[in-house]
């Protein structure tokens, strides 16, 4: 049951009719009551005092229309406690959600910014629309009406903006007003009626088993061959990757121990999950690598401290560098997470099951594994359903 907002009173009955039988000790007869029915508006202060006026109806129904018809026609002004969505967007990030990890608040703060702010900020918490809801994922995704010569959106907000964008805007959006209604600023969730943005799982561009071994090969001819080893065969994420440190990685045992990671901003973190927080053996090149680059710090006179970190680039630093080893390898570009999904169909071609494949992966169930080793190439869909070419 949704709870009513500031300003609109409780709808109850009253025992004003002839018939009511009268209280005694507190307690009234059971009846049929035939009494009005009642509901309270408030129209703030007036001359130093609260307006509050009564609507009156012969049945439940009756009052709640007569209330709906009523705040619709109350006057416009500001109650001095009820924030813009905008206002409330900035106190509910700040207030309600001290947990988020510093990646996670920084992707909703954009989105605020860029996206809700310019479209519903200015819009009175308590008027926002379940119709409004919806229009902000129309007006992200349609195409721009005034693109410039380049063909590109001059407009803040962008149009033609990818319906994934518009479906985390709504969550956010929807998540904040959720919070609204928790702490009695509006009465009902204008998003719990609005359709969300329809999306699918779109498949990842990665590369292949081929094409990330053709990759290794120029990255050991640089000798960066340990760090991409970490993303294309142990599958570690970009942050768990910059976040190893020497104590984490047992040369000895040929494990690594995934604690801690590296945030965008530079920060220490933690790993994004439970699942994600593991100790997995390494592949046996990767192990080659860490060993040969342990061996080369202490050759050159620095060993490595236990909280000394493998990788000392930053995030940005570190696409860069992916990037670059992309264009020299003469393989087409794909995003540097995509290769955990190299690592996972490294995994399944190496008929790994795919419980243990979910564990090394860090996957808190096997549904995202298997999303990450869909798309088998043509031979191997051959060899699975045992077709030959001759």
């Amino acid at each position: 049951m949704s709870r009513r907002g500031r300003g609109e009173g409780a709808v109850f009955q009253r025992h004003d009719h002839k018939n009511c039988p009268p209280l005694i000790d507190g307690e009234r007869e059971d009846h049929r009551c035939r009494g009005r029915w009642v509901a309270t508006i408030d129209y703030g202060w007036k001359g130093g005092r609260r307006d509050r006026r009564p609507i009156y109806g012969a049945t439940k129904t009756e009052v709640q229309g007569k209330l709906k018809q009523a705040l619709r026609e109350a006057p416009r002004d500001r109650p001095s406690d009820m924030p813009t969505v905008g206002e409330w967007l900035d106190e509910w990030l700040a207030d309600y959600k001290p947990k988020l990890r510093p990646q996670t608040r920084v992707s909703h703060s954009s989105k605020i910014e860029q996206y809700m702010k310019p479209l519903v900020g200015a819009t009175r918490l308590d008027r926002l629309t379940t119709l409004q809801v919806e229009q902000i994922e129309a007006r992200m995704t349609m195409d721009c009406p005034e693109p410039s010569p380049l063909g590109k959106c001059p407009h803040k907000p962008h149009h033609d903006l990818s319906v994934s964008t518009a479906r985390q805007a709504f969550v956010i959006l929807a998540d904040a007003l959720g919070d609204a209604v928790k702490a009695e600023k509006i009465s009902r969730n204008p998003a719990d009626n609005a359709d969300p943005p329809a999306t699918y799982q779109k498949q990842r561009a990665h590369l292949t088993t081929p094409l990330a071994d053709l990759v290794l090969q120029v990255a050991e001819r640089k000798g960066e061959a340990a760090r991409w080893l970490c993303a294309l065969e142990q599958g570690l994420r970009q942050g768990e990757a910059l976040g190893l440190v020497w104590g984490l990685v047992d040369l000895d045992a040929g494990s690594v121990s995934v604690a801690r990671t590296i945030e965008q901003t530079g920060a220490v973190g933690q790993p994004k999950s439970e699942a994600s927080r593991r100790t997995i053996p390494l592949t046996t090149r990767t192990w080659a690598a860490l060993r040969a680059r342990h061996a080369d710090l202490e050759a050159g006179g620095t060993p490595p401290a236990p909280t000394d970190r493998v990788f000392t680039t930053s995030p940005d630093a570190d696409r860069t560098a992916w990037a670059r080893l992309l264009v020299e390898s003469g393989v087409p570009h794909v995003a540097l997470h995509s290769a955990r999904q190299s690592a996972a169909r490294r995994l399944d071609e190496d008929e790994v099951p795919v419980r243990a494949a979910a564990q090394f992966l860090g996957h808190s169930n096997v549904d995202q594994t298997y999303k990450y080793q869909r798309g088998a190439g043509l031979e191997e869909l051959r060899r699975a359903i045992g077709v030959s070419i001759r």
